[in-house]
């Protein structure tokens, strides 16, 4: 699940925090890990990552070259109880308007946890315009 909230500058560009949470645990192999400096990993053990109800949080900038195209790009935090992480996102979103000031939208970003686990995201929204 996700909440946005961004603030239009123009017509092209405006700011917002963007805010997901994903309602599992889940466990990731450790891409930064090098099993021969910490010398615990064996030929079945795989070094992992445990995450718990993540969240995370990013300050994005958006640009909207397009009526129903837009880019989006920013930084945060993803916040769970085993460990926090910095994260770079990058998205695409394709907007559109329908009555009374209300819009639907696809999104797919792409975020990266810093030295942990990159992640892709598709998800399908609806906004509130005022």
């Amino acid at each position: 699940f996700a909440l946005n909230y961004n603030y239009n500058f123009n017509e092209k560009w405006s700011l917002g925090l963007h805010t997901d949470i994903i309602l599992e645990e889940f466990v990731v192999e450790d891409k930064n890990s090098n099993s021969e400096e910490l010398n615990v990993k064996t030929e079945n053990e795989i070094i992992s990552i445990e995450r718990s109800r993540p969240i995370s949080s990013a300050i994005m900038l958006t640009f909207k070259p397009y009526k129903h195209f837009a880019f989006m790009a920013g930084g945060g935090m993803e916040f769970s109880k085993e460990e926090n992480f910095g994260v770079v996102r990058f998205g695409l979103e394709t907007p559109f308007e329908i009555s009374n000031n209300w819009e639907v939208f696809g999104t797919l970003t792409y975020d990266i946890n810093i030295n942990a686990y990159d992640s892709i995201n598709f998800g399908l929204g609806i906004a509130k315009l005022f």
